[in-house]
């Protein structure tokens, strides 16, 4: 599992993919509104070692047809 040392770490990463587009049609007064709420939302996630990050993935598979 991995761990964010921080939440600016967290707010720093989370720019470096897909929620970019959501942040970016923000403005700068949401925008920050936005921040300030996700970083006390982030706070209580909090462990010794850091806010982890949990993602989960589903692997789908088919036989494929026999000819």
């Amino acid at each position: 599992m991995f761990h964010f040392a921080d939440e600016q770490a967290w707010w720093t990463w989370s720019w470096s993919g897909g929620l970019r587009a959501a942040f970016e049609v923000l403005t700068p007064a949401d925008l920050e509104d936005l921040r300030r709420q996700a970083f006390a939302e982030i706070a209580a996630l909090r462990t010794p070692d850091g806010i982890p990050l949990v993602q989960r993935a589903t692997f789908v598979a088919r036989k494929p047809p026999v000819v």
